[in-house]
């Protein structure tokens, strides 16, 4: 007899069955209640408290597994071990690389496609299809081949999975032959229950079960006339109706009609919301919650509060909600912040990867490395922290091998410097003891018991075992149980490997793929670590779990639902008409089916309280949508309004600890405390909370509003801890640019690894010591053009010895670059002979440092009782000498186009030849005690190697127009007439005067602009000694320009909301702006 318990959300099925059991179970006959294996332990309980633990001596709870185990344990099945999916996958690319194939040969080497055959393979053996039964498909010429090819493969396989393992369809035959061969089902009843479908295996030992059990009791999520939405489910009502009457079993079929919400709306939800169009709901949709958000950040925050809100006022508990989320990818993390600063225990149905492990990415690793001396390999394989090397010696080969670029076979030749040489000797120590365990082996089982007597010799089960018990002494248990897991699970890969493959022929890529394509299979289950928790889980979970308060986050359209697999080994066609011949399961309708289940659970599984939100925008900036579905629903549902949340909310609906501290804190800033921040005051004086608050005060901070203070003790330690610390002109333009990309770089001073090739740091570098050494050796305005470049080739040569470019840079490539700069390097010299041929001004000092400890001392500046050293090293410096005053022409070279911006001077973000003419003036005075030093010029000399050679003799014309100096000169008619006019900034009139566009500034305006410095220099000192580190880089919005665009530290930031706006500003204003800042200050 089978009974049919039909029925929708919240109708009683359940309480149906465990009634029915109960009537079973008084009778003292043996019953058992079939469930998926994950609902095993809930409904037990169900049990227990329906029957008491005396009532479980006759029911059992069961899932597919352990009725297998039941029936099998007394026949040969027990013998039979179950194959996992890895050790199938093995036996498949086995098969794969012996036969001929014409479509799916790239199994073997795409894991993905490997998968797509495996499922294939699955539901040919599940449906037991013969080839003739195939040849349906004659007349679509290519799916025939391709299923007969699939066939094959079929067969090939069965014919390798032999012995003593068996895969899940051989294993549901075995438990199929065992039901009818055995008395199992004689007086047995059976009730099955949270199904909505079932594999072919599956279905057919139902059907198996339905002909042999004295009674058989299935409850199905399905109402009278239910279509959509639930046809999944009616072809499976279908089907089990069909076998009845084929085998003459008598059936019958109880409809529950009554649903039990305790909200009218939501009732009403569960009722309409699979069939299209209809009523509406017309009253108060109670329970119901619809939010639109700014980003996913304000969404969780949402989320959170109202979590928090329900367990203050409406005393739910936190088992009593779920939350569901599609995207956790983008919400992970919220989650766990939100979790922190709410106090609010939550558990994410996580899935931890096994190929994700240090200790699989280490055995992996071992493999590739031995195979080649890839040093990206390398690298990580010493960064999985199970090589024997300590970390130092780690990093000190890292650089360097970024430095050099080292690759491949350069891993053999001695490194130039002593510690990075010492740390390649020991890696590659231990790989050649690696080597000789393992790669002169032959087959797989020796390569394979070779690898697993390296690992012994390295003691990693044991350094393995004292890991996890100092994380039993730390309190992380679920790294515990990841890291018990994982051994067991690497030795199996490896047995399994020796069963299937053992004497197979194999090189070391080989078997690294083979091990990979299992590792890529396995996963570890993370169980919820209590019962006080709101669970997370994905919306195809959803089937069976309820609560009384659900969230859906995230229910943007192509997410809620789930996105479909589209990936197929067959086209959309093919796959509808093998759909239509054999029900293939794994076909683009079967899972559109599910799908539509996936969102009714979904939505149903709310008793009391349904919360949907999404965001308008992802974490990328890209737009979304609500979900279709959704929009549906609530055409229904006229008095649900959405709620809009673009930014944070000003006032909370309720505020944790850590929230209503921060806002009391903001208000005791302000100096006004009343209303809900006296109640706060109040609150926190009374109660002793201070110190946990204040742990977490700072992150939840930083992550919301962060100001960036640090506290004067940090900023002691980081920027002060000499009695008199040193700032150059580049740290006080990076503090102004950005105070936090100041912070990072001087502050944290994180390593920035330097690459292999030739970057303008090391081109401003060749360029600055060829220039100086040249000027230092030769009097360049007496030199003609070839001798410039017989001596400048030697400068240059001589320079790449002795500082090993030609080893750093061993490329072609590189070495190409290198001769680029010095041809450039030469053009400068020559153009640098032809100003000087005309110039009065004399090169006198090159590399003109100034600061502790150098020729010119530092300029102090005391701010706020801390004495400062200013320091900095001017390129070079030109001077004209008069009988009672000293002229002074500061020259700076620059590698690329460089320019004076009067607005950026302004603002202190390019202070550089203001600085160095202030700190000449301050301290070169004391190098001519009877003579006045004056400004004469401050010019930028771009060595830019992108411009085009030219012969200078033969040009001179563009010679002077494309290598015209930058910047300002002195407005003084007889002092310009001593320069070089043609490569000067300026241009003369018809009548022979100074143009409107010529750059000149007077004495007062030179004077004037080092008195700024000045004061930008001490505004950015102050905010340093201040700890102010904020998020605040520069933009200038009228031409587009952004600090960020140019910052390498945009991957710690991520910045794209708070910004410094500033105002680009003439020449003209500014030189009369600080001249009234100045008369002020006077």
């Amino acid at each position: 007899m089978v009974t049919f318990v039909l029925g929708r959300r919240k109708t009683g099925k359940s309480t149906y069955l465990i009634n029915e059991v109960n009537k079973v179970s008084l009778k003292n006959e043996k019953g058992y209640l079939l469930v998926p294996e994950q609902s095993t332990l809930d409904v037990e309980m169900s049990v227990i408290k329906t029957l008491g633990s005396k009532g479980t001596l006759d029911i059992q709870v069961i899932s597919f597994e352990k009725l297998g185990s039941l029936l099998l344990k007394k026949t040969e099945g027990r013998t039979k071990a179950l194959l996992k999916e890895q050790g199938q996958k093995m036996i498949l690319r086995k098969v794969l690389k012996d036969l001929p194939l014409l479509y799916y040969r790239s199994g073997l080497y795409k894991e993905v496609v490997l998968e797509k055959i495996l499922k294939s393979v699955k539901e040919l053996k599940e449906g037991d299809y013969s080839l003739d039964s195939l040849k349906v498909l004659e007349n679509n010429k290519v799916l025939y081949e391709k299923i007969k090819e699939l066939h094959l493969i079929k067969e090939a396989y069965e014919a390798e999975l032999t012995g003593d393992h068996i895969d899940e369809v051989t294993y549901g035959n075995l438990l199929i032959d065992s039901i009818i061969t055995s008395d199992f089902g004689l007086n047995t009843h059976f009730y099955i229950d949270d199904f909505f479908s079932f594999s072919k295996t599956q279905l057919a030992i139902i059907k198996t079960l339905m002909k042999q059990c004295k009674t058989v009791t299935i409850a199905l999520p399905l109402g009278k006339n239910d279509r959509g939405y639930f046809e999944a489910v009616n072809v499976l009502y279908g089907q089990l109706k069909k076998h009845c009457k084929l085998e003459k079993i008598e059936y019958e079929t109880i409809h529950l009609e009554e649903n039990h919400y305790q909200k009218p709306a939501l009732s009403f939800i569960e009722r309409t919301m699979t069939h299209y169009g209809g009523s509406y709901y017309s009253g108060n949709p109670e329970g119901i919650v619809v939010k639109e958000t700014g980003s996913p950040e304000i969404e969780v925050r949402e989320v959170f509060e109202t979590i928090a809100q329900l367990v203050k006022e409406k005393n739910y508990s936190f088992k009593d909600m779920k939350i569901v989320c599609n995207d956790l990818d983008t919400y992970r993390n919220l989650f766990k912040l939100y979790r922190d600063i709410y106090n609010i225990p939550i558990f994410m149905d996580e899935e931890i990867w096994v190929h994700t492990h240090p200790i699989i990415q280490f055995v992996l690793l071992i493999l590739d490395s031995i195979e080649s001396n890839n040093t990206k390999v390398i690298m990580s394989l010493l960064k999985t922290g199970w090589v024997p090397m300590e970390r130092d010696a780690i990093e000190t080969l890292e650089i360097y091998v970024r430095e050099y670029g080292i690759e491949n076979y350069k891993w053999q030749y001695p490194f130039r410097e002593e510690g990075a040489e010492l740390a390649r000797q020991e890696i590659l120590g231990f790989l050649n003891e690696a080597r000789t365990y393992i790669k002169a082996k032959s087959n797989f089982r020796e390569k394979i018991k070779g690898l697993y007597s390296f690992l012994e010799k390295l003691q990693l089960y044991e350094q393995l075992i004292e890991k996890i018990e100092n994380y039993k002494a730390e309190g992380k248990y679920k790294n515990v149980y990841i890291d018990t897991q994982i051994w067991n699970i690497l030795l199996d890969t490896f047995d399994q490997c020796v069963l299937f493959l053992g004497n197979e022929e194999s090189d070391l890529k080989e078997l690294s793929s083979i091990l990979k394509s299992s590792f890529l299979t396995e996963k570890i289950n993370i169980l919820p670590t209590g019962l006080r928790e709101v669970l997370i889980l994905g919306s195809q979970d959803m089937f069976k779990e309820k609560a009384k308060c659900i969230f859906i986050i995230g229910a943007s359209d192509g997410i809620f639902p789930s996105p479909i697999d589209k990936k197929s080994l067959f086209k959309s066609k093919e796959l509808k008409l093998l759909d239509e011949v054999f029900g293939w399961h794994n076909s683009y309708l079967w899972q559109k089916k599910n799908k539509d289940m996936e969102v009714y659970f979904s939505l149903t599984g709310a008793v009391e309280y349904l919360y949907i939100s999404y965001s308008l925008g992802d974490r990328k900036g890209e737009g979304q949508t609500l979900s279709l579905r959704i929009v549906a629903l609530l055409k229904k549902l006229p008095g649900v309004k959405k709620d809009y949340l673009l930014v944070e909310r000003e006032h909370q609906l309720i505020i944790s600890e850590n929230k209503r501290f921060l806002d009391l804190m903001e208000a005791i800033g302000k100096g006004c405390i009343e209303g809900e921040d006296y109640k706060s005051y109040c609150y926190f004086k009374e109660s002793n909370v201070f110190g946990t608050l204040l742990n977490g005060l700072f992150d939840f901070k930083k992550h919301f509003e962060f100001e960036g203070n640090i506290s004067n003790v940090v900023t002691d330690a980081l920027f002060f801890k000499s009695q008199l610390p040193s700032f150059s002109v580049s740290k006080i333009e990076k503090y102004a640019s950005c105070p936090y990309a100041f912070f990072i770089q001087y502050g944290l001073r994180p390593l920035i690894y330097k690459g292999s090739k030739i970057d303008n740091l090391d081109i401003g570098n060749i360029y600055h010591k060829a220039l100086e050494t040249f000027q230092e050796s030769y009097i360049l305005e007496t030199l003609d053009q070839d001798t410039i470049i017989e001596k400048g080739q030697e400068v240059f040569n001589s320079l790449y010895e002795a500082d090993g470019y030609l080893d750093k840079f061993h490329t072609f490539s590189s070495h190409y670059r290198l001769e680029k700069i010095k041809s450039v390097g030469l053009e400068n010299l020559i153009l640098l002979m032809e100003q000087l041929k005309t110039d009065d001004f004399k090169p006198t000092y090159f590399e003109l440092a100034f600061g502790k400890n150098q020729p010119l001392g530092p300029i102090v500046r005391n701010i706020n009782g801390q004495a400062i050293a200013l320091e900095g090293k001017i390129d070079r410096v030109d001077l004209l000498e008069e009988s009672d005053v000293v002229y002074s022409k500061i020259i700076d070279y620059k590698l690329n186009d460089k320019k004076l911006d009067y607005g950026k001077f302004y603002d202190g973000i390019s202070l550089q030849l203001f600085f160095y003419l202030n700190a000449l003036m301050k301290k070169g005075q004391a190098l001519f005690p009877n003579k006045k030093l004056n400004p004469g010029a401050l010019l930028y000399f771009v060595l830019n190697e992108e411009k085009s050679v030219i012969d200078v003799k033969e040009d001179l014309d563009k010679t002077y127009t494309q290598y015209r100096l930058k910047g300002e000169v002195l407005n003084n008619r007889a002092i310009i007439e001593r320069m070089p006019v043609e490569f000067l900034p300026i241009t003369f009139t018809k009548s022979d005067t100074l143009s409107k566009t010529s750059s000149v500034l007077s004495e007062e305006d030179f004077y004037n602009c080092t008195e700024h410095v000045q004061v930008k220099t001490d505004e950015s000192l102050k905010g340093i000694l201040k700890g102010d580190f904020k998020v605040n880089p520069y933009y200038y919005k009228a031409r587009e320009e952004k600090y960020c665009t140019f910052c390498q530290f945009n991957s710690i930031c991520k910045n794209k909301l708070k910004y410094n706006y500033l105002t680009p500003k003439k020449k003209e204003i500014v030189l009369d702006s600080i001249k009234k800042d100045n008369d002020n200050v006077d």
